[in-house]
């Protein structure tokens, strides 16, 4: 299943809207024939920034119309391209901007360098599309997140804010729908790392994908953590969304299996799914799921309407978390099903970042189950002449919590310790 992904022109760039607006007036795009393929090769051109490609595709609709324009003089001020800003510069992103997302968006970005990257040494276009991401689409013994709303949820914002782009190429094109003042892409376009040309010169891919994966939390002059309770609510938001959507994943699993159609997996039903999460894991949550599921199945059977076998899914879900949680039914939990392999993003999260593994999909998704021996602690810097000595801090920090984990001491009590040791 291929989902399109809209995207109005606010949200994407202001270019946008100045080259269609512009054209449209001049007569040069037919808004009734935005999907031809020429006109959304010279759109997508625009959409890219790609000044080059823009003159060429241009100079073509001309000579089509038997209209001999040199190149020159499409790119003077009588056509204005000069009013539509195509500096890439003024969009793209240096190292720096990529190690300041947000821990969601760095676990995105380091899945799609693990399992996405590609180099293809034949394309002239450019040095940035050369390094490119193929589709998520495209792998094949497991996917890129549980589910293809999740897809959009994990690449549009790193859309948004042009650290992808999309790649100039006729894959792409055939995926991108342009209607006035938006466009439509597919979940199955391939995408670049939108990085200043300096920092594509020195790209280090192991390099990058170490730095996104690792976690700081900072400590102050008076061995204060200052940012702990940020980053572990952070994190624990991250397990529950994509908790909730391998719940989703499997939800759908079985109403294809019990011949429910997938259009009833309403509102209702979705939130008993967050409700789930609560009080119980992944795995504990396929085994709810499934016995709510398949006694629904059943009682269809008997009869009763489509609605009433539909609505009787939330009942059985409602009554087995409190027949559960009270100790009447016992809490066994499910194994991962073979037909959903754990996604990307789940792999890079739970075994790269947080450490645990498999405890990811076995244990409920709260405060107390992460571990805090996922992070770095790194000395708050505040002038450049103090980075080196808070380097050499930070790594001694780094020391004394691996001796706090050897003894298994929290962060707190360890502290605890050391600043009695002092006052002694």
């Amino acid at each position: 299943m291929d989902n399109k992904i809209e995207i109005s022109h606010e949200i994407k760039t202001k270019n946008w809207e100045a080259f269609y607006d512009y054209y449209c007036k001049a007569g040069y795009i037919d808004k009734t024939k935005a999907h031809l393929k020429k006109n959304k090769r010279y759109v997508f051109a625009g959409l890219m920034n790609n000044q080059k490609e823009i003159l060429s595709v241009f100079q073509d609709f001309l000579n089509d119309m038997d209209i001999n324009v040199p190149i020159t003089d499409i790119a003077s001020k009588k056509f204005e391209l000069s009013e539509i800003q195509l500096d890439t510069s003024l969009n793209a992103k240096s190292k720096n901007d990529l190690l300041k997302l947000s821990l969601f968006n760095k676990v995105t970005l380091s899945a799609l360098l693990n399992y996405l990257y590609k180099v293809d040494d034949n394309y002239k276009q450019s040095d940035n599309d050369r390094h490119f991401f193929m589709s998520i689409n495209s792998l094949e013994d497991f996917s890129f997140t549980p589910s293809n709303i999740f897809n959009i949820d994990v690449l549009s914002p790193l859309i948004n804010n042009n650290i992808l782009n999309f790649r100039f190429s006729y894959h792409n094109l055939e995926l991108i729908d342009f209607y006035e003042k938006k466009f439509t892409y597919s979940s199955n376009c391939e995408f670049i790392l939108n990085l200043k040309k300096e920092d594509l010169k020195s790209f280090d891919y192991i390099t990058l994908i170490k730095e996104l994966e690792t976690v700081y939390v900072d400590i102050d002059e008076n061995g204060q953590l200052i940012n702990e309770d940020k980053i572990l609510n952070e994190v624990l938001l991250i397990w529950k969304r994509i908790a909730y959507y391998e719940l989703y994943e499997y939800t759908e699993y079985l109403f294809y299996k019990y011949k429910f159609n997938i259009d009833y997996m309403n509102e209702s039903l979705l939130e008993k799914l967050k409700l789930i999460l609560e009080d119980f894991s992944v795995s504990q949550g396929y085994a709810i799921l499934y016995n709510s599921i398949s006694s629904s199945a059943s009682y269809k059977q008997t009869g009763i309407s489509l609605n009433q076998a539909i609505n009787s899914i939330n009942t059985n879900i409602v009554n087995g978390i409190a027949k559960r949680k009270s100790g009447e039914w016992e809490t066994k939990g499910y194994g991962r099903n073979f037909d959903m392999p754990e996604s990307s993003i789940s792999t890079i999260f739970f075994n790269n970042i947080l450490k645990i593994g498999a405890q990811g999909f076995n244990q409920v998704p709260k405060l107390e189950n992460i571990p805090k021996n996922f992070y770095n602690i790194r000395v708050k810097q505040d002038t450049k002449e103090d980075k080196k000595e808070d380097k050499k801090i930070g790594d001694f920090c780094n020391e004394i919590k691996e001796v706090f984990n050897k003894y298994d001491f929290s962060i707190e009590k360890g502290l605890s310790i050391l600043n009695n040791l002092n006052k002694e």
